[in-house]
């Protein structure tokens, strides 16, 4: 079935990776840090944004409920019920892949063999900045939708509740994301280059949406080093009806 292209005008080069973020991703809970540790992690993200191509594609298509699944352009199934639950108020949903390129994977390929303290801190800062790319795009979308009456509902990926990371090749071949972007998904379900992610977003009245990411449906969640220090990774839940 015929998609229906997204091209929203996104501007990437202003976006910077986002310290609070990076920091959070390295674990930080407020300890003290030498001014050595500070200018090591500046660094990465000075190098994280330097190499950084952030590229995407979109694109719309109809979905419809099953048992315990949602169909989408009838060739891709949804499997679970908390995609059915994001879905729910949708006859259309957007499907969207984003990436930071090879060149990220390439500095932090080459600093593991270098420092691997200098590596993991380019990997949470390229973390940060990939989620930050999403969220701009999704901005832009929102208000391409907003402007015609309609809205979006926030991101849902592979890998939350209990839709399985099995779709992940199903999503990028529908979008073509390896002729568009450069995007694969290997055959161990890994997306490359690794700075990459693939979304659902449901297309919605105003008022409709839902949104069920958030501790209560986070595989994680018996284990979330986060929850056992009072506080969240950010995928905060939100339900409106």
């Amino acid at each position: 079935m015929q998609a229906i292209p997204l091209y929203p005008h996104v501007e990437f080069s202003g976006i910077k990776v986002n310290r609070q973020e990076m920091l959070r991703y390295l674990g930080y809970r407020g300890q003290q840090m030498e001014p050595d540790l500070v200018q090591s992690l500046e660094r990465c993200a000075a190098l994280v944004e330097a190499a950084a191509a952030p590229r995407f594609v979109a694109a719309e298509y109809p979905c419809v409920p099953q048992a315990d699944a949602v169909q989408v352009a009838q060739t891709l199934l949804l499997p679970g019920i908390d995609i059915q639950m994001h879905l729910e108020h949708s006859e259309r949903c957007v499907l969207m892949a984003a990436t930071l390129g090879y060149e990220v994977e390439r500095v932090i390929q080459y600093h593991k063999a270098c420092s691997m303290t200098e590596a993991v801190m380019l990997d949470a800062a390229a973390t940060a900045l990939i989620e930050q790319v999403c969220d701009a795009l999704e901005e832009q979308m929102r208000l391409y939708y907003q402007a015609s009456g309609w809205d979006l509902t926030d991101r849902f990926s592979c890998g939350y509740g209990d839709l399985p990371i099995e779709v992940q090749p199903g999503i990028t071949g529908l979008l073509q994301s390896a002729k568009t972007i450069g995007l694969t998904c290997s055959s161990s379900l890994i997306l490359i280059p690794r700075k990459s992610v693939t979304a659902i977003l449901g297309v919605i009245r105003p008022g409709q949406r839902r949104s069920i990411r958030g501790c209560q449906n986070c595989k994680n969640k018996q284990n979330c080093t986060f929850r056992k220090d009072g506080i969240t990774c950010g995928h905060s839940q939100q339900i409106t009806e």
